[in-house]
């Protein structure tokens, strides 16, 4: 599954399994992320809570 499928509620459980387990990278093989993409989820979710974990889309603005 692709990064960008994971809305800030998937994150939040995938953090919650790899700290029950204890285990990142079996958490990380399980759902498909890398551990980098873990531990900034973490980061994120540490810093600003579930907002930092909701997907920041980039600004989309039409070229004229």
């Amino acid at each position: 599954m692709k990064q960008e499928a994971f809305n800030a509620h998937n994150k939040y459980r995938i953090l919650k399994h790899g700290k029950r387990t204890g285990n990142v990278s079996e958490t990380c093989e399980i759902f498909g992320i890398s551990r980098t993409t873990f531990y900034q989820w973490k980061n994120a979710y540490e810093q600003h809570g579930m907002r930092g974990l909701e997907v920041n889309e980039p600004d989309r603005k039409s070229v004229v």
